[in-house]
């Protein structure tokens, strides 16, 4: 049964490794996510389709009261760090909501893909304003963000995740045929009978699990220029890719491709 002991352990530990989070949150929008959470693990047994931030949590209570390892807090750190730098750019109700859909959907978003989305959304914000998360266009088909950029031109990012199985690594046109294929796939998925116009506006933006260094080393010129063109047969755009790694010794982050092949950050006041 859910009472004020359990309460009272859940906010000192959104206090002691996400405090952003229990910042950006009223009270009652805390209450009510350890409320459902609670009625869902008991229901559920705490099982989801994926690792969301509901079974990340409950790792959390796993890691801190066993003390056997730093991971979940080094990802709840990561996910904490982008809350404190996303409330220095601006107050958006938008990104808001993505931090509530994030927190209250036990049954998907997967938190490594959700800190992908949030990590982008960031990025992006330096350089143009969210206007909306979840943007439904004429064909029922959401896109994860709508932006509009400092000359007033609106436009649609979506964020792909890719899983790489590094196993099946081959170098060259396999592996550019691979990533091409998936944004394609995305593309023609989200774009399904939107107008040339309402085309134009999608990017997608890529995250990619699974690289090695290696691996991004040898397609080091292929994977820093895919945004420089535009996909033939659809007619689309894309950014360059980026990844989570470690740079430098620091704890697990999303990274350009570049950072990840010299290994050093090349980051100015305005990136993350």
């Amino acid at each position: 049964m859910l009472n004020e002991t359990i309460i009272e352990n859940s906010k000192k530990l959104f206090q002691l490794y996400i405090p952003n989070l229990l910042s950006l949150l009223t009270g009652n929008e805390f209450l009510n996510f350890i409320e459902k959470s609670y009625t869902f693990t008991v229901l559920n047994d705490g099982k989801t389709a994926n690792r969301n931030f509901l079974v990340t949590f409950l790792l959390l209570v796993e890691e801190v009261a066993k003390n056997e390892s730093q991971e979940i807090r080094n990802e709840l750190g990561y996910f904490n760090f982008l809350l404190g730098e996303f409330a220095k750019i601006e107050k958006n109700k938008e990104f808001k909501n993505l931090v509530l859909s994030v927190v209250n959907n036990f049954e998907q978003n997967d938190f490594k893909n959700v800190l992908g989305e949030i990590a982008v959304c960031l990025v992006l914000s330096n350089n143009a304003e969210l206007l909306k998360y979840e943007s439904v266009q004429q064909n029922n088909k959401s896109i994860d963000f709508e932006f509009k950029d400092a000359d007033g031109n609106t436009f649609l990012v979506e964020v792909l995740n890719i899983e790489y199985n590094s196993a099946k690594y081959e170098k060259g046109n396999p592996f550019e045929k691979f990533i091409c294929g998936r944004l394609e796939t995305k593309f023609n998925e989200k774009s399904m009978d939107l107008s040339v116009p309402d085309k134009n506006r999608i990017l997608i933006f890529p995250i990619i699990h699974g690289f090695s260094i290696e691996i991004v080393r040898e397609n080091i010129l292929y994977l820093t220029t895919i945004n420089k063109k535009r996909f033939p047969k659809d007619g689309f755009n894309s950014f360059n890719p980026m990844s989570f790694a470690k740079v430098q010794g620091t704890y697990f982050s999303l990274f350009t491709m570049e950072e990840i092949a010299v290994g050093e950050l090349k980051r100015n006041n305005n990136g993350i």
